[in-house]
């Protein structure tokens, strides 16, 4: 009878001790952990929201308000972990070796991400939005942007930036006491000439560029050089998004102000990539939905409708050289009719906005760059009209009819040489 009970308990410790040990190991894989904090390089500060992905998985994490962060249950074996945050450069960590039940500690620092251009050239009022810059530089994630009032509109978006002027009526905005006709509004180097949807409201409503194919935005407000011609206020350059090999994205949105679809991706193995917007607006939609609020708030009979499709195609031909297609198109209508017993009330409006333009970058060596930009555009305002005044009235009668086109074509050219630590030299024309 002993005999047995030793025996039960002795068959009884080696089961325990096999679960204990199958605790440690899941399908014959051992784990272990990396944990570390990520700090300044220069100020030895902690950085909190640094991304942190275990390459080559679906494994990631962010860092702590303290700057720390831990990866936890990672099957033995190496390792390399990718570090990125905004305004700083993407840092690598390569051949970090897991241990059974062991954590890896490390202390990684990230550098603040240069710009384009050296620091010796000097830019002052110059700030950037959704753009990886200068930490100096006031810089807003795709978030903050997003959660701002009126997010929808890109060039609402720098009224928050000091020395900013606009009106809550307005899509323009001014610089500093400046007319808005003397800011240079660009996107990727093309100059919209009139880039905002219904003017006949307060100069314009909305911007024509879709907030969805924005990646950056640059602000000069002062300092800028002869490449941006003769405007007196500010330089608004606008950049669209860099698709990454293998990325695919796509968006359908429908809001009180329009109705939007967005698509971007890759092809070619990576080589070539792709943008497509359109946004129909919604106002007419609105104003047809609520008459009772459209007597109360507009002139009775008002429709305004607008619209706006861009596409970008662009195409890495080698190492040094991408080509690049861009299209655009903005439509505007306005109509107004008010006909009544004792008046007579109509106007027709519309404008529209075609530009296309092709792009070659070349990057010779690390210090020659050069851009050129074949373009051409179309702008068209197309008004009629008439009034009439019935009589007791003292009224008169006129009628209107203006048409009016720009159409453009051109070749700029520009050519940046580092041609030292202390040297920077920059040459380009446009003819137009």
């Amino acid at each position: 009878m002993k005999m047995f009970k030793l025996g039960f308990i002795l068959l009884l410790f080696i089961f325990c001790h096999s679960m204990v040990m199958a605790q440690g190991t899941v399908s014959g894989k051992t784990y272990g952990s990396i944990s570390g904090v990520v700090i300044d390089e220069k100020t030895k500060e902690p950085l909190p929201g640094v991304n942190i992905v275990v390459v080559g998985t679906t494994r990631g994490t962010s860092t702590s308000r303290g700057g720390t962060f831990l990866i936890s249950k990672l099957p033995v074996g190496t390792y390399s972990l990718n570090f990125s945050f905004i305004g700083y450069g993407t840092e690598l960590v390569e051949n970090i070796n897991i241990i059974q039940d062991q954590v890896a500690t490390l202390k990684v620092a990230l550098h603040i991400e240069a710009i384009q251009l050296s620091e010796i050239v000097v830019t002052p009022g110059q700030f950037s939005i959704l753009g990886a810059k200068m930490a100096p530089r006031q810089v807003l994630s795709r978030e903050d942007i997003q959660n701002m009032s009126w997010a929808e509109d890109i060039t609402r978006a720098v009224a928050r930036l000091p020395g900013i002027s606009s009106s809550d009526y307005s899509s323009k905005f001014t610089v500093r006491g400046g007319e808005s006709d003397e800011v240079l509004i660009n996107l990727d180097g093309m100059e919209l000439y009139e880039p905002f949807h219904q003017r006949d409201f307060s100069g314009g409503l909305f911007s024509i560029v879709d907030i969805e194919t924005i990646q950056g935005i640059e602000l000069m407000t002062g300092g800028f050089s002869a490449a941006y011609g003769n405007r007196l206020s500010g330089v608004f350059n606008m950049h669209t998004k860099h698709i990454e090999p293998g990325q695919r994205h796509t968006v359908l949105g429908l809001s009180v102000m329009n109705a939007r679809f967005y698509t971007d991706g890759t092809f070619s193995g990576g080589k070539g990539s792709y943008l497509f917007s359109t946004r129909r607006g919604m106002l007419d939609v609105l104003f047809n939905a609520a008459p009772a609020v459209e007597a109360a708030t507009i002139d009775q009979g008002t429709t305004p409708k607008f619209y706006d499709i861009m596409g970008k195609l662009e195409y890495a031909l080698s190492a040094k050289h991408t080509l690049a297609f861009h299209a655009l198109r903005a439509g505007d209508q306005n109509k107004i009719e008010d006909i009544a017993e004792d008046n007579f009330d109509k106007n027709n409006t519309s404008y529209d906005n075609t530009y296309s333009w092709l792009t070659l970058k070349s990057t010779y060596n690390p210090s020659l760059y050069s851009r050129s930009i074949l373009y051409s555009g179309l702008i068209s305002h197309n008004r009629t009209g008439s009034f009439h005044k019935y009589e007791p009235s003292d009224k008169g009668d006129f009628s209107l009819s203006d048409k009016r086109d720009y159409t453009m074509v051109g070749l700029k050219q520009d050519l940046d040489w580092q041609a030292s630590e202390a040297l920077f030299l920059s040459a380009g024309f446009d003819i137009k």
